[in-house]
């Protein structure tokens, strides 16, 4: 339960919003007047907030049923877990040496969370633990000589994505080296997947990066904002497999349906895109005993630009 006060609405540009992953009465906004909100839904009233002395570039909520922490990062080169039913900040995790550009709670352990820093590294948490990181991610997996051994980069640049696998097993980070990165999120080794070169187009902003909804049911693909256009990967492979045009400004946000298989984008443009895969063709029964796979399908939806004249937009 959160205390109700009388709060304003924000006036600033607002940079991530959240729904609570148990409640959808709930959900949380940072933004430029250097606040994490927490709203009441069916009031449209703000109910408790936390200030920050520095702009706030990121917060994510945990999935995870034995807390409720929401991870907050920004210029304070830090990272504030605070407590929505407490309303109380519980603790600082200190380890990066400039600000916090992303995070992303594991799928797979609530106790762990990753961060993407300007620092140009990406840190592993376990937030049960006060005595430092899990893991700094190190993109040449230590094989290679530096000038300095106590500095283990991620990427060539700042880090400003990140996403867990919906298994929880594989982590992606997204630089301003115009790189993707996999990560093995239990070894924390660089997987060495090339993705080849994907301009970062929000170099000073949080980049949000999301699974497609296809992920359960096909290789996982990993979908991420460039320009105006939503790009897909497969993750393991690298191999882009769709470019989704539509908006005709900058994309900003992504949102995957929790059930259907929808991805939603959202852009500068001022407009919310609703996309998913045309419906399945009824093959010929001998077609059907040569692709011997229920979701060959849905696969070739998403495979190529030039596959389809339904770019499976609405």
């Amino acid at each position: 339960m959160v205390h109700r006060q009388n709060h304003t609405d924000t006036s600033h540009a607002v940079s991530v919003v959240q729904w609570f992953p148990h409640d959808t009465g709930i959900f949380t906004t940072t933004s430029g007047d250097r606040y994490l909100k927490i709203w009441d839904t069916n009031d449209l009233l703000v109910v408790e907030k936390f200030k920050f002395k520095n702009p706030i570039y990121t917060h994510v909520m945990s999935t995870g049923t034995s807390h409720t922490l929401t991870a907050v990062g920004g210029g304070e080169c830090k990272i504030t877990l605070c407590d929505l039913v407490s309303g109380a900040s519980s603790h600082v995790l200190e380890g990066h040496s400039k600000p916090v550009m992303a995070l992303a709670w594991s799928t797979a352990c609530e106790h762990v969370l990753a961060s993407g820093s300007q620092d140009n590294s990406v840190v592993l948490w376990d937030i049960r633990k006060a005595n430092g990181p899990l893991t700094k991610l190190d993109q040449h997996n230590g094989s290679r000589a530096s000038s300095d051994p106590s500095v283990t980069v991620a990427h060539g640049g700042s880090v400003n994505g990140l996403c867990f696998s919906p298994d929880g097993l594989h982590l992606v980070s997204f630089g301003t080296d115009d790189r993707l990165r996999l990560w093995d999120a239990v070894t924390g080794k660089n997987t060495l997947v090339n993705y080849g070169r994907v301009f970062n187009t929000l170099p000073k902003q949080n980049c949000p990066l999301a699974f497609s909804p296809l992920s359960s049911t096909l290789h996982p693909i990993i979908c991420i904002p460039v320009g105006g256009e939503v790009l897909m990967f497969h993750l393991t492979t690298g191999k882009k497999v769709k470019s989704l045009s539509g908006h005709f400004g900058k994309v900003h946000s992504l949102a995957v349906h929790p059930v259907e298989q929808e991805l939603y984008s959202g852009g500068t443009d001022a407009n919310i895109l609703c996309w998913m895969p045309p419906p399945p063709r009824k093959p010929s029964l001998d077609r059907a005993r040569r692709s011997n796979a229920t979701g060959a399908v849905y696969e070739d939806a998403w495979s190529s630009d030039e596959d389809n004249d339904d770019d499976g937009r609405h």
